[in-house]
């Protein structure tokens, strides 16, 4: 089954928040995302192929925050088939499973724009790091994985589960209205 999500956000009613545009260029192509204003980007260090950015707001007084996580990976060798978006998703989400206890997963179709997408809504509990970077918290997201003209896109948005019944939905709405510009050199 089909869903557009792009569809949903012209059916769906955002709540009332200021929003802030990011555009950057990766791979020869330009890419643009709205985010929530107060959201901090903080980009990873990455190699020339691959690029990820977060953008979250302030922690909440009980600590947590809700993110979207954008990353972008130079695939120009691999075709883009529902096969290699296929293969690129599930090994994307194992690596979201491998850090939850109880874990669920539901799988479907979508669209950004007019990109195909996997869509993945899932829960579970947070495994804490053996830093103790986090802890053992109930945590539902979304992922949308793509490929478009060589570069493959994956979206994620996460949040506690006590908050996440109002933060997912509005997140995902915003990950709706990642587009893609022209690669460099072409018309």
């Amino acid at each position: 089954m089909s869903r557009s999500i792009f569809t949903a956000v012209l059916i769906a009613v955002l709540p009332v928040v200021s929003l802030a545009e990011t555009a950057r260029t990766f791979a020869g192509r330009s890419w643009s995302i709205q985010v929530p204003e107060g959201y901090t980007e903080t980009t990873t260090p990455s190699d020339e192929r691959t690029f990820i950015v977060a953008y979250a707001p302030a922690p909440r007084p009980d600590g947590t925050r809700p993110m979207i996580l954008v990353t972008l990976a130079d695939v120009r060798g691999m075709s883009d088939t529902p096969e290699s978006r296929q293969k690129i998703a599930e090994a994307t989400i194992a690596g979201v499973q491998r850090r939850r206890d109880e874990w669920q997963v539901e799988k479907s179709d979508a669209k950004v724009g007019d990109m195909p997408v996997v869509r993945y809504a899932w829960s579970g509990v947070t495994i804490p790091a053996s830093d103790g970077a986090a802890a053992r918290l109930r945590a539902r997201g979304v992922m949308l994985v793509g490929v478009d003209r060589g570069v493959a896109f994956v979206l994620h948005t996460q949040d506690v589960d006590a908050h996440a019944g109002e933060s997912i939905p509005a997140l995902e709405r915003l990950m709706a209205t990642f587009r893609f510009g022209e690669a460099q050199g072409s018309k």
